[in-house]
Order: C-alpha cells, then structure tokens, then sequence
C-alpha cells in the first residue's frame, strides 16, 4: 500500500536494535495497521505515513517509559523503528471479542457465553474496574471509555485496547464517545483540554450499568423522549429505588435484573443517573466486589439472582427484532438512529485469526464523536426484545470457550477481594 511505511515480510527494530518481524496482517484503518509478529505474544501497530506527529512520538514515548505490563492492558511496550524511521509500537496480542460484540443484549451474550450465570457478568465487572483502577493509579486516564475498547476472552480474561489514545500527564485523549462522556463535557474538542480524574467517574458509572445490564444504556426508555440526548440531559432514569414502576423500562427481562441488584448497587445506580451524583471508580469496585461475594456464597434465597437474565429465559439467536407496540424506540443525540452500544465490526469473529488486539482504527465509528466534534454513523440501535414478541431464530455461533486454568488472579492479585484489604 503507498500509504504504508512497511508491509508483511518486513522486519522493524525496536529502540534496542531488536528486529521483530511482520508475520500478518490482523486490521487496518484510518491510522493504520496491526500485525501480527514473529513474538506470538506480541503484535504491531504500524502507522500510516503522516499520522506520527512529533507529539504523537512524544507521548509514545512517554507511554513507553512508564513500563506498564500488567495483565490485560494492551500498553505500548516498544517503539518500532523501519529504516531508522520512527513508525509504530508493539503491544500485548489481546484476545476475544469486542466487549460491544458480547453484550448486546440477551442474545449476544448467550449465544456467546451460554453457560455464564450472573456472577461471570459480576467477574468481567470487576476485571474491567480492576484494570482502570490500576491506570489511575499511575496517572493515566483512559478518557475514552467505551464497551469496544476492552476485549473479552472468558469471565477472567480481558484487555483493554486503543491504550495509545489514553490521556498521559499534559497529553490528552483526542477522542471520546458521547454517550459515555459526562454532559458537563459535550461539544468540547477532546483534544484541546486536559480531563480530570473525576471526569472519569461518570464513564466508569455508565461501564458499570452497561455491563450489568449486558449492554443496555441507563438512559434507553420506552414512550420516552425523541432522543437519547434528551433523556440524558433530564436525567429521565427509568428505574426506582421501590421497583414501584416499570412503565418506562425497556422490555426484555431489565427489570428484573434491577429488581436483583443488590440495594448498595441500586442506590449508587440511582444517585448517579438520577440524582447527578458521583461514586470513584473503587467504590464502584468495592460494591462490586461485594455483590460477587454474595453471588459466590450463595446469600441470596432466589435462585432468580443466579441467572444473567433473573426470570427470563433465552435461547436462541435474534436475526433481526420483531416489532413491539412498546419496544424503545430508535434515538440518537441528533435525531438520527441511535446505535446504543453496538460494536463497528472493528474485530471479526470470523476472520482467519480469531483473536484480535487491534487499536488499529482509530476512524470516528457510528456513533463516535471525534476530537473536531463531529458525529458520524447512523446504525440501527439493538432493541431488546419484547417477552410476548415472537423470536425469530437462526443456528447459533460458535460459543466463546473458557481459558484453561491458570493464573487469572488479576492485576492486584492476593488483593483480590478488594483494593486495601483481604
């Protein structure tokens, strides 16, 4: 390709004089390549000719110095030079799919993970707080948060991904996705101020509803306002804190789950899309924690409580909604179709390689705002479907399997049952 410093075949050096090879191509986009290299442990990203800028490389660098290798964070590891010209980094292979792809609804999941119970849902919880935790502790803010950049391979195996967009100390994040970003920051040009740690509070709430919702928005409602945006900025939560009404709850079993959370999560929950308050990411951590504890010694009476979907049952896969009188409606932050948390197709399950870390396209995705402020895409938005909707079904995937078992103890491993204590 023109656009390409190297290809295939080719072999790069590290700033040590390490050669490393290009075995194969995994992904390419706006910014430019990942591939795959002749350290099966390791892959490439390769940029495009004129994307590195000297601030670009400065922070690489900055990035590269700080030594960050924990599990599960795909972290620039090595500047990779072609010829003596700065044009890329290798980073951790990352495994799975897209965390967008796995929870999107009851089908998604299932069809991914059809023997998970609700205490996997709780343990992926944890492993992604985990992992963004540790960041903050050395400083960094991931700022755009989002259910596309973390792959999953199992329960206990996950890896955050487009780490090279992450914000390092006066270098900022360029890029963000509306509907996890707190309103106070819209409009804004991601690229032209710093965020702040308690910026992050609000993304780290939505992670822990979209998650324990299995990709549902806090915000997505039946009969309610023309736009997500709306919704948002009324703070048009559907949920309460007596289960008192589920007029407004979209359909599809997400009621129960709400129904099922333990009260500490629910009231967190509401204070926070409700009221406009804001939990740390570890006390989000610890509560979850908590609610995996009370899963994993069997506290609740209810069997219900066990079940990533309490009181529903789903088993085959959707092809396409049937339409419901009182399924939400479709919304965007502009009046165009909302995507909802729907993965772009940036990982393909049914590639030649399977597993995928790629922080390769960096090109706004439907429902992405970019650092101009611009929005693109116009995807039709998952609508979960309605319990008296007829299903229409289609052979399911190839489930997603379980790791063999190893150390999975996590990034702050004998500290696994909480943050300061055992």
């Amino acid at each position: 390709e023109a656009s390409a410093f190297c290809n295939v075949g080719d072999t790069v050096t590290t700033g040590e004089q390490k050669p490393i090879v290009l075995t194969k191509r995994i992904s390419s986009g706006a910014e430019g390549m990942v591939f795959a290299t002749d350290n099966p442990k390791l892959v490439a990203k390769i940029y495009h000719r004129g994307v590195i800028t000297p601030l670009r490389w400065s922070k690489l660098t900055n990035m590269v110095s700080m030594g960050i290798k924990s599990v599960g964070i795909c972290w620039p590891q090595d500047l990779l030079f072609y010829k003596g010209i700065p044009v890329g980094y290798t980073m951790i292979l990352g495994k799975g799919k897209t965390l967008g792809n796995i929870f999107d609804g009851p089908d998604a999941i299932v069809n991914a993970f059809p023997k998970w119970k609700r205490i996997d849902v709780v343990t992926t919880l944890a492993d992604l707080l985990e992992k963004y935790i540790y960041l903050h502790m050395h400083n960094i803010i991931a700022g755009d948060i989002q259910l596309k950049n973390a792959l999953i391979f199992s329960a206990n195996s996950l890896y955050l991904i487009d780490m090279d967009s992450c914000q390092v100390g006066n270098l900022p994040c360029p890029v963000g996705t509306e509907e996890f970003t707190p309103p106070s920051l819209w409009g804004k040009n991601f690229s032209g101020f710093l965020r702040k740690l308690e910026d992050e509070d609000y993304c780290i709430a939505m992670l822990v509803f979209s998650i324990l919702f299995c990709g549902l928005h806090p915000y997505a409602t039946r009969n309610g306002k023309e736009t997500l945006r709306e919704e948002i900025l009324e703070r048009n939560f559907p949920y309460d804190l007596e289960n008192a009404s589920v007029e407004h709850i979209p359909r599809g079993g997400y009621d129960h789950i709400w129904e099922y959370l333990p009260d500490d999560i629910r009231k967190m929950l509401y204070d926070t899309f409700k009221n406009g308050k804001t939990y740390e990411a570890v006390e989000w951590y610890e509560a979850v924690l908590d609610y995996k504890e009370k899963l994993s010694t069997k506290a609740f009476e209810d069997e219900e409580a066990y079940k990533v979907f309490p009181k529903m049952e789903y088993h085959a896969t959707v092809t396409e909604p049937a339409p419901a009188a009182d399924a939400p409606t479709g919304k965007s932050f502009y009046k165009s179709r909302f995507q909802g948390l729907n993965d772009p197709n940036v990982f393909n399950p049914n590639s030649s390689n399977p597993f995928a870390a790629s922080n390769a396209n960096n090109t706004p995705a439907p429902g992405i705002f970019s650092s101009n402020g611009n929005y693109s895409g116009s995807a039709s938005p998952f609508v979960p479907l309605g319990d008296n909707a007829a299903k229409k079904t289609a052979p399911a995937p190839e489930p997603v399997q379980d790791e063999p078992s190893g150390d999975n103890s996590g990034i702050f491993k004998k500290f696994r049952k909480g943050l300061f204590g055992q």
